[in-house]
C-alpha cells in the first residue's frame, strides 16, 4: 500500500501557499522576509509526524504557527490519539 507523500522541501511548501499570502512572507511593506527555510523545515517535520503517526491519530493541528525573519514557532499544537477522546 502506498503511503501518502508529505512536504519534502521548501519549493513544495511555497507552492502550497496561496498567492495572496506570498507577498507578506517575502517582506511586504518593508518588513523582513520570513525565514522560508525554517518554515519549510517546520512544515516538513509536521507533515512527517502526521504521516508516521497517522494510523494512531484522529487529528493533528498546529495553530497558530508564527513565522518571521528570526525563525518559526508553533504556539500551540494538538494531537488527538485515536480512541482516546473523552478519556
Amino acid at each position: 500500500m502506498a503511503r501518502p507523500r508529505g512536504f519534502t522541501d521548501q519549493k513544495r511548501v511555497w507552492a502550497c501557499i496561496p498567492l495572496r499570502h506570498r507577498a507578506g512572507l517575502a517582506g511586504w511593506r518593508g518588513a523582513a522576509p520570513v525565514d522560508m527555510a525554517a518554515l519549510a523545515d517546520v512544515v516538513v517535520a509536521f507533515s512527517t509526524l502526521a504521516i508516521e503517526l497517522g494510523d494512531a491519530l484522529d487529528a493533528v493541528e498546529a495553530n497558530p504557527v508564527i513565522a518571521s525573519a528570526d525563525g518559526v514557532v508553533a504556539v500551540d499544537a494538538l494531537l488527538v490519539v485515536r480512541g482516546r477522546v473523552g478519556e
